[in-house]
């Protein structure tokens, strides 16, 4: 049996349920591992769910968290136009251009 998908909706409704009940029980109910429904609470009591759609399946931005947006969109622009030049720009490069930058 292939692995179930879960939307951002369901996930929420899921978790709430788990608060009011145990993680054993909602986990034998839907077939769930009990992990996944723990993270789920965390993600719920965090206020994850709440910032994107409920028929969205994984949660948006993968946890990336810029650190400096003004470097960012610098270094987005740098590569922008080394790739319109036809070039490669490999993680070495970046690093490079952002030595460059700062």
């Amino acid at each position: 049996m292939g692995r179930q998908r879960y939307t951002i909706g369901e996930k929420k409704k899921i978790a709430r349920e788990a608060k009011k009940a145990s993680l054993r029980s909602v986990a034998v109910k839907y077939n769930v591992d009990s992990r996944c429904i723990r993270d789920w609470v965390h993600q719920d009591n965090a206020g994850e769910f709440d910032e994107e759609s409920p028929s969205r399946f994984l949660l948006g931005g993968g946890d990336h968290r810029v650190a400096c947006e003004e470097l960012d969109s610098l270094l987005i622009a740098e590569v922008h136009e080394v790739r319109s030049k036809h070039l490669r720009v490999t993680r070495r490069r970046i690093v490079e251009m952002a030595a460059k930058i700062l």
